[in-house]
């Protein structure tokens, strides 16, 4: 609730001037409505904010207290300009095969493949912002982090190159030797952010990942195959480092470790160490790209 003035009376009554309900009308419509069948046992929890008469702060109050979740934001970003070229890019350059979702109730069964647009915005921080630890706070994604995340260099070949990851490390999920580790929700992100690390440790690594329209849609059998084989050499190293702080503290506590900043410069300090021991060893293990079939090479221009 909103008002004007706020007056304590005694201990337990306010007088409020100017009330206002901005979040909670169905609430009192229903108590209204069910008058007859109250009784003092019932406790409503109020929040009453005095604003005064700042019609600016009124209204910045109303617009977040009705905007809790990234799906209502999601609708509100439905017509911003960035989400509707976006949504262009995918229909002109992947021919239908890629449908771009911006807003509930839109049609997602076009596509072989749907991307749902707070799903990018997820696969995004985590791969080209480096931040996988804010990958669950889609509220954020689309207020705060939003132009951060969407900025004007992200275009639709960096979306679906992030998908693409994303997929391949779907795949490879059951190769984790910890089962509730495997199927936490955050772990696929902080795994799209290794694979993004590792990938600029290699020249064409680091030349997909900044100008992946020169590979995809054309290129994408053997841009994944790249991809699958980092995501399977890196499940080894992660494997090997979540043994490790077991063996030393006797429980890994993902849940806290993959929100933390510090813990993921960790986990991929760890993992980067391991992958460049090996790379020495055998210079296969660094990302790259198999000509593969003559129609593919001559897509990638090799």
């Amino acid at each position: 609730m909103l008002c004007r003035e706020v007056v304590p009376q005694d201990e337990n009554t306010l007088k409020v001037k100017g009330l206002s309900i901005v979040n909670g009308c169905q609430s009192a419509v229903a108590l209204r409505k069910n008058e007859s069948k109250l009784t003092d046992e019932l406790l409503v929890p109020v929040k009453i904010v005095k604003v005064g008469n700042y019609e600016a702060l009124a209204d910045d109050i109303t617009y977040r207290s009705n905007n809790q979740n990234s799906i209502n934001l999601k609708d509100l970003r439905a017509n911003d300009s960035t989400q509707v070229v976006l949504k262009g890019q995918f229909e002109e350059m992947f021919g239908g095969k890629v449908q771009y979702v911006i807003k509930r109730g839109e049609d997602a069964t076009t596509g072989e493949v749907v991307i749902q647009n707070d799903h990018a915005a997820q696969i995004l921080i985590a791969l080209y912002n480096e931040e996988p630890f804010l990958a669950h706070r889609k509220f954020a994604l689309f207020d705060q982090q939003y132009k951060n995340v969407f900025h004007p260099k992200v275009s639709a070949p960096h979306i679906y190159l992030g998908w693409l990851i994303w997929d391949e490390v779907q795949g490879q999920l059951d190769q984790i030797d910890n089962e509730l580790i495997a199927r936490y929700a955050l772990t696929s992100f902080v795994l799209v952010y290794l694979v993004g690390r590792l990938m600029k440790e290699s020249e064409v690594g680091a030349a997909v990942l900044t100008s992946p329209a020169d590979y995809l849609p054309d290129g994408e059998d053997v841009v994944r195959a790249g991809v699958g084989r980092l995501v399977g050499d890196i499940l080894v190293d992660f494997n090997g480092y979540v043994r490790e702080q077991e063996d030393d503290g006797g429980y890994f506590d993902y849940k806290t470790r993959f929100k933390s900043q510090a813990a993921i410069k960790e986990i991929a300090e760890d993992v980067l160490r391991g992958h460049q021991r090996a790379a020495r060893r055998n210079s296969d293990v660094e990302f790259h790209l198999d000509e593969g079939s003559s129609e593919q090479a001559e897509a990638l221009g090799t």
